[in-house]
């Protein structure tokens, strides 16, 4: 296990579309260096769904409440692991101008510490598919994104752009994926390119 003192302040943020193992990753990460998570999903499940729900902008301003509390952890000086799609959107995109991940990029770079995103994806939509129905048939009870959710959501994911973030393959195993990313957050020399 990685002392989480010695990891110095640092923003690590999980992006990626449903079933491409951003949470599989985040309880890894979360075990070996024992930093808080926070996730979209937890957001949501805390807003009652009559307040919200049926905005245009709904998971728009979820967004805007968990980089709030990143924000806020990383204030107290709190290493933080974030789980949410980070869709990326812009003015080309869609009728709004805020972008996620820009947005959690500027709160590192206000809280002066590390920035370190992360991209799963899956290059094989066959095994994707999959997945996402393995998923569902495993948690019956659980609001599991479906293919045709997760085809319309891709549409507007916008995507990310090489050495922006390390990108990381569902279809490797599990432990190469975990090691790649533990080897990049720690890594004091890692350089992103296309945030300024």
């Amino acid at each position: 296990m990685t002392n989480p003192s010695s990891l110095p302040p640092t923003l690590i943020i999980l992006s990626g579309l449903p079933g491409c193992g951003k949470t599989t990753l985040a309880r890894l990460l979360v075990q070996e260096l024992q930093l808080p998570i926070l996730t979209v999903d937890d957001v949501v499940d805390a807003i009652p769904a009559h307040l919200t729900r049926n905005t245009e902008r709904f998971w728009e301003d979820m967004v805007h409440i968990l980089l709030h509390l990143v924000d806020a952890q990383l204030a107290w000086g709190h290493n933080v692991i974030v789980d949410s799609v980070f869709m990326g959107v812009d003015e080309n995109q869609t009728q709004h101008t805020w972008s996620d991940r820009l947005r959690a990029y500027e709160i590192a770079q206000h809280r002066g510490v590390n920035f370190r995103p992360i991209y799963l994806y899956i290059s094989d939509e066959t095994v994707w598919r999959g997945r996402l129905a393995q998923r569902a048939r495993q948690f019956p009870d659980a609001p599991v994104a479906t293919w045709t959710q997760v085809d319309v959501q891709r549409r507007f994911f916008q995507p990310w752009q090489p050495g922006q973030a390390l990108f990381l393959d569902g279809l490797n195993s599990v432990a190469d994926n975990f090691a790649a990313a533990m080897a990049f957050i720690t890594d004091p020399t890692v350089r992103l390119m296309g945030w300024e």
